[in-house]
């Protein structure tokens, strides 16, 4: 897939990035072109969201993703993509405590493959907070 460049409206606001939207699913779905939580330990990342404007894409985008029960560190969350890359690409991604005042960061990592990645964190996430996950990828050439 060739590299996509972010474009902003004439507010600087991030338009959507090409390619097919991604959907939110439910855990245990492996269908291309879907975001899905994964409950590493006893339920973080119990659903995910997708909000327009913020359209997920093969690209990148932004999804919301609320954890449940005892979260604990790990994997978080996984995406599928809607067509496969010849190689694995470099996925960078941010997560941000949304329901925490002030917000705040948290640290985190993205395993990427030619299909899809996983969103993994190194601490556990807060059980009823709401996490917006940003990423991008790019192309590994």
């Amino acid at each position: 897939m060739p590299e996509q460049v972010q474009a902003y409206d004439a507010l600087n606001h991030p338009t959507p990035l090409p390619g097919a939207a991604l959907t939110a699913a439910a855990a245990g779905t492996s269908a291309a072109g879907t975001i899905i939580p994964v409950n590493a330990g006893a339920g973080a990342g119990s659903a995910v969201a997708v909000n327009a404007p913020h359209v997920p894409t093969d690209s990148g985008g932004r999804f919301q993703l609320t954890a449940a029960g005892t979260p604990a560190a790990g994997v978080v969350a996984q995406v599928f993509f809607t067509g496969a890359f010849g190689s694995a690409p470099i996925v960078n991604v941010e997560i941000t405590d949304t329901t925490a005042s002030p917000n705040l960061p948290v640290v985190a990592s993205a395993e990427a493959t030619t299909t899809g990645f996983t969103v993994c964190c190194s601490a556990a996430l807060t059980a009823a907070h709401v996490y917006d996950v940003v990423y991008e990828v790019e192309e590994d050439v």
